[in-house]
């Protein structure tokens, strides 16, 4: 027999055993009581034991009815709990959505996105995952990450992205600095500088993307430190063992021990992208989405 049909027959049977009423669970079934007895009978074959007694005036459960009915009373409302879980899986009302991210985003954009969706879709479970931009396009590629907060340009076929924001560049440096009291900085100024960067396995691509743009202005990093952790290079910075260089974002971040100072003389900043896999379905995704294009997040 159909489990389809196993779940209507014992549907039924918990009616009737409620009611202790053939007239009246038919009539709450909408059916009529033949078609009500056709069902109990073909239950009853089905378990193999008679579960109910119908007499002229009442109905009573039997003993194997009784324990029936204990063991799946549940059953039916573990059923219709997952029939309304599964369309809320299919509305993007509920499940999983995973979203790495790199320093950057951490800092502002990931932050308000994640609150307002939370605030919108409180059964989406959200994990947060510390990824790399230059690693982000692989996973996002392999669906192990569903969203990527990644620097831009995205150079993959099978990657969609939107730039949510384009980053000026600050130098950072102590703030007793001399250069700390400038309004600004020249690009072609910091040729004789000493540079703190990221090392190669967490800021490779920005490292990438920063010496690019410098080069455009004939201008090549001394990088006499790569330091894989933010704090780190704050705290190489504020002991004047360098500089770096940082997005507009992380000027609210800096500690007071240090200063933000603009550079001037570059053709572009940082592009700031969120960015998902082109074949993807899932309704969380272009919920999250939507809600990024919407609420200008």
């Amino acid at each position: 027999m159909a489990r389809a049909e196993s779940i209507g027959l014992l549907d039924t049977f918990i009616v009737v055993a409620e009611e202790l009423s053939f007239r009246r669970a038919a009539a709450r079934l909408n059916i009529d009581q033949s078609a009500l007895t056709r069902r109990i009978q073909k239950l009853e074959n089905q378990v193999g034991v008679q579960l109910l007694v119908r007499s002229t005036h009442n109905v009573r459960l039997t003993d194997a009815g009784l324990y029936f009915l204990e063991a799946n009373c549940s059953v039916i409302d573990r059923y219709i709990s997952s029939i309304k879980r599964a369309r809320s899986v299919a509305e993007g009302l509920y499940g999983h959505l995973s979203i790495g991210y790199m320093n950057f985003a951490g800092v502002d954009l990931l932050p308000k996105a994640v609150k307002t969706f939370r605030e919108a879709f409180p059964d989406v479970l959200i994990s947060l995952l510390y990824v790399p931009s230059q690693l982000q396009q692989i996973q996002l590629s392999r669906n192990e990450i569903d969203i990527g907060y990644t620097i831009g340009p995205i150079q993959n076929q099978d990657i969609d992205f939107v730039t949510l924001r384009q980053e000026d560049l600050f130098l950072v440096v102590p703030a007793t600095a001399s250069l700390a009291n400038r309004p600004f900085v020249q690009a072609s100024m910091i040729n004789s500088l000493k540079f703190i960067m990221g090392d190669d396995d967490e800021w490779s691509f920005y490292r990438w993307k920063i010496e690019s743009l410098l080069r455009e202005s004939n201008v090549s990093l001394d990088i006499a430190w790569k330091i894989s952790n933010i704090t780190a290079i704050f705290g190489m910075v504020s002991a004047g063992c360098g500089v770096t260089i940082l997005p507009e974002c992380m000027k609210c971040a800096i500690p007071s021990s240090l200063a933000a100072v603009p550079i001037t003389g570059l053709s572009q900043g940082i592009e700031l992208q969120i960015a998902w896999n082109k074949a993807t379905h899932s309704p969380h995704i272009h919920k999250f989405l939507s809600l990024i294009k919407d609420t200008d997040l």
